[in-house]
């Protein structure tokens, strides 16, 4: 007979503790939900007596394959087999996280698309940027080679007791210096793009430009790091286009380079549907930056603007408080 996942939660923590290898005689089993950007999930941690180190095993993932037939020993074997790897081992004591003051230069942001909303909008704080969705996360490692992070849940934010314009501000303002920013294009790499403290972008070629950041992860996000916007539509010299290229990067193109913007929504998906996979699709519109307006929105909405002005409709809403 097939047992429910909370019947298959209380197997596993039975049974682990008797096949787990030498060394793990004086552990802990915890067992949590987990919500993160792209998902949310239960989790499995096997402590070991005076380590405070534990690796997260997804334990829906365990059940699924459960539901599909494989026997519960091999379930449970595996189970344990991720449980003890050390590759990835996480520091538990994280205490820390519940004091703002000591939390808050370890803020930054991350950008996705709008079709991973279901799995943060009743759990975690977000912003919206159009129809893409920003959410924050504390670093908890990044020894040069891993980064270790923790999305911000309602919980944590209720215990800081802040305004979601702090947690917001904070993060904006810390991601450039934890997730430092990369900008090229297709000629060259521009430097002082992502900041104050670096001189202009000369103002010469309108090729595209790509932004990111250092490790090209999560990089879209840098689109929203301070002055970004701005910095580019002085180097272009005017409006400009942004096209979700994935959750890593985006592609910014002069305005001048295309005449029917609703033309790129074709494109952007096509190429989503070709080569992004789809935990990496970042939207299937384009955005554009007006330069004048400072105001950030997909080209539909751009384009339902233009009309309504010419028949003296109100536009939208600016977004410049992002």
């Amino acid at each position: 007979m097939t047992i429910t996942f909370n019947e298959f939660k209380q197997t596993v923590r039975d049974r682990l503790p008797g096949m787990l290898p030498q060394g793990y005689g004086d552990c802990s089993i915890m067992i949590e939900p987990v919500t993160k950007t792209l998902e949310s999930y239960t989790s499995l941690c096997v402590v070991r007596e005076g380590t405070g180190l534990c690796r997260s095993v997804n334990l829906d993932r365990h059940y699924e394959r459960y539901l599909s037939g494989v026997e519960m020993d091999s379930v449970i074997k595996d189970i344990v087999s991720e449980a003890v790897q050390e590759t990835t081992d996480i520091p538990l004591d994280l205490s820390w996280i519940t004091d703002y003051d000591a939390a808050k230069d370890r803020l930054f942001i991350r950008l996705s698309g709008c079709g991973n909303f279901e799995n943060i909008r009743d759990c975690a704080p977000y912003r919206m940027l159009s129809d893409m969705v920003i959410t924050y996360h504390i670093l908890i490692r990044n020894d040069g080679k891993n980064i270790v992070s923790a999305m911000v849940n309602n919980g944590t934010a209720l215990v800081w007791g802040i305004t979601p314009r702090q947690l917001h501000d904070d993060a904006v303002a810390n991601s450039p210096r934890i997730m430092p920013g990369r900008v090229e294009t297709m000629e060259d790499m521009l430097s002082g793009l992502l900041g104050e403290e670096y001189p202009a972008p000369p103002k010469r070629g309108k090729g595209l430009m790509v932004i990111t950041n250092e490790t090209g992860i999560d990089g879209a996000s840098a689109l929203v790091y301070p002055g970004v916007m701005e910095n580019a539509a002085e180097y272009f010299e005017g409006s400009y286009y942004v096209l979700p290229s994935s959750i890593h990067e985006v592609i910014l193109m002069p305005e001048g380079f295309m005449t029917d913007p609703i033309r790129l929504n074709e494109m952007i998906g096509s190429i989503n549907n070709a080569v992004v996979s789809p935990g990496d699709r970042l939207s299937y519109t384009a955005y554009r930056y007006d330069a004048e307006e400072k105001l950030f929105e997909s080209v539909g909405e751009y384009c339902r603007r233009k009309a309504a002005s010419r028949t003296e409709e109100p536009g939208p809403v600016s977004h410049k408080g992002i």
